[in-house]
């Protein structure tokens, strides 16, 4: 089974079932709440993971006042509003599909220590 995990801007962290015979654009639409092509894709921080990881940006966050996303801000290491989705994908065929079981903890892995860098980052200033 193969996942996407959900982070939304009141830092509720979810992974959700990925359906490898649906589309991709429309299980991220879902996932982010919108069904605008407006959606980002966004480099996660630097990592050595050597996997293959996107992270999607519902763009209209902006536009519409959504909140910053604190959680995706420490996370990829720019400010982000709204939901955001984690998947993998394939940089030579540019497919997207959902996270391993292996991927997606290490993702969440990786999710609680930015957030955890990004709060003593706050703290010392």
């Amino acid at each position: 089974m193969s996942h996407l995990l959900k982070i939304t801007a009141d830092r509720k962290v979810e992974a959700i079932a990925w359906n490898d015979e649906e589309d991709s654009l429309s299980q991220l639409y879902r996932a982010l709440s919108t069904d605008s092509i407006a959606v980002d894709m966004v480099e996660p921080a630097p990592h050595d993971r050597g996997e293959n990881i996107t992270v999607w940006a519902d763009e209209d966050g902006w536009s519409h006042g959504s909140p910053a996303n604190l959680y995706g801000t420490a996370y990829t290491g720019e400010l982000l509003r709204g939901t955001i989705a984690v998947t993998a994908w394939n940089p030579r065929t540019g497919e997207t599909f959902g996270l391993t079981d292996d991927q997606l903890r290490k993702e969440e892995d990786h999710l609680i220590w930015a957030v955890t860098m990004f709060i003593a980052r706050y703290h010392a200033a």
